[in-house]
């Protein structure tokens, strides 16, 4: 009877083991996270590559964003439809967008056209991304 409960055990022990050693536990890969800056200022100038000191920039939820233009410097924006502000009328006249996109909706990227001086050049091509919380 002994020989008979302790070879139950070893087998027990054993088939733990193998149960164990070929499931294992999973090791859990965690993505590298870093801080992300939230714009509330924007540089506009025409000596700038893309019209804006800031090619792209990550507006955060209750922040307004402000376009400053250097002196001499007149500017207007346009997001062909897709503007995450309250108003998309941003320009010398109206500098300060108030966002209107949660941090609980999907991460997206709005492209706007910016108008320097009254010239629109291809090579403007920055970009307001927000959302993703």
């Amino acid at each position: 009877m002994r020989v008979t409960r302790l070879m139950f055990a070893s087998l027990s022990i054993l088939v733990a083991v193998v149960i164990f050693a070929t499931a294992g536990c999973k090791s859990q890969q965690f993505l590298d996270s870093r801080p992300i800056k939230c714009e509330t200022q924007v540089k506009v100038d025409k000596l700038y590559t893309h019209g804006v000191d800031k090619e792209s920039i990550y507006v955060c939820e209750g922040n307004d964003v402000t376009w400053k233009a250097t002196p001499g410097v007149t500017f207007s924006l346009d997001f062909g439809g897709n503007c995450p502000f309250q108003t998309c009328n941003i320009s010398n006249n109206q500098r300060t967008g108030v966002l209107n996109y949660s941090s609980t909706q999907p991460l997206a990227v709005f492209k706007y056209t910016i108008t320097i001086n009254g010239i629109t050049k291809p090579d403007y091509d920055p970009h307001v991304v927000g959302g993703g919380g």
